[in-house]
């Protein structure tokens, strides 16, 4: 359905269907709150992982019958530092890594480790701290 419907079809779906609108963005909220989502939606012109992304790093806050938009300037800020110290400490790692008394074989698996959690932590921080506040600057809800 979401790969086929028109997206006016799936947002009405959305608005009116609870089951519909968990499915597309992850989260549930009342009607008053579905139809506000929306209706955000379509104004900033987001996509659907945009709204998810939003919601999971706080920047849309949703009770029973009210939806704000937190445009938090700590959230990015943040980011960036726990960003630095994570690759700090990758890196620090790596190095203790490669001037060890390790054969090689250990030191190598242990630093291609290393890199895929730097590589996979360092992704979760951007895309939880970081993009959420680019989105809502590049899509001019926040000025």
């Amino acid at each position: 359905m979401l790969a086929t419907w028109p997206k006016e079809k799936l947002d009405r779906l959305a608005k009116n269907n609870e089951w519909m609108f968990r499915y597309r963005f992850r989260f549930t909220a009342t009607r008053v709150v579905r139809e506000k989502v929306i209706d955000l939606l379509n104004k900033y012109d987001l996509s659907d992982g945009d709204v998810r992304w939003l919601k999971r790093s706080g920047h849309l806050r949703a009770s029973r019958t009210e939806m704000d938009i937190d445009p938090s300037r700590f959230m990015p800020v943040a980011g960036w530092v726990q960003l630095t110290v994570f690759s700090l400490l990758c890196t620090a790692m790596i190095f203790q890594i490669a001037f060890s008394t390790a054969p090689a074989w250990k030191q190598g698996l242990g630093q291609m480790s290393l890199a895929l959690l730097w590589f996979g932590g360092a992704a979760l921080i951007y895309k939880l701290y970081v993009a959420p506040w680019r989105t809502l600057k590049a899509s001019g809800a926040i000025s």
